[in-house]
């Protein structure tokens, strides 16, 4: 149960770093959500998720995108869409520490 909580803590941290990477970007939040965003539905699908990470070269399988979609939802309806809040509410640093 330990080594659980340790994994937690650990990805919690990594993510918090690259959310902090991120606001320091020049582009916005919008700016990334519209590009993901291609066909203006005011929402990401599961498929954009996937035809985003095939584009750079990252292989996931449908459950690990299913997962990306998770963390973005946390307790939310799961009806595989990502509004632009829960994207901004997901990619912001949750800390003013800054990494």
């Amino acid at each position: 149960m330990a080594k659980v909580l340790e994994l937690a803590l650990d990805f919690e941290v990594q993510a918090e770093s690259v959310r902090q990477k991120l606001s320091r970007r020049t582009y916005s939040l919008l700016d990334a959500f519209t590009a993901i965003d291609k066909y203006d539905q005011g929402f990401i699908l599961l498929d954009d998720l996937k035809e985003l990470l095939d584009e750079n070269g990252i292989f996931a399988t449908n459950k690990d995108v299913n997962l990306l979609v998770d963390i973005f939802k946390k307790n939310d309806v799961h009806n595989g869409k990502i509004s632009y809040s829960e994207f901004v509410k997901e990619l912001s640093p949750k800390s003013i520490r800054i990494y």
